[in-house]
């Protein structure tokens, strides 16, 4: 889904959340991912 709608930062917090669960490789896209959503939000862009 996320690829579907990229500029949702709900989305995006919940892909996040479910790759911190994957271990500590996925970690960083994890953060990116959470930076995005708040970013996005921060911005007004997000939907």
């Amino acid at each position: 889904m996320l690829l579907q709608r990229p500029d949702e930062p709900a989305l995006m917090r919940e892909a996040a959340e479910n790759l911190w669960l994957h271990g500590p490789d996925w970690d960083d896209i994890a953060a990116d991912l959470a930076g995005q959503a708040d970013f996005l939000e921060a911005s007004g862009k997000g939907s």
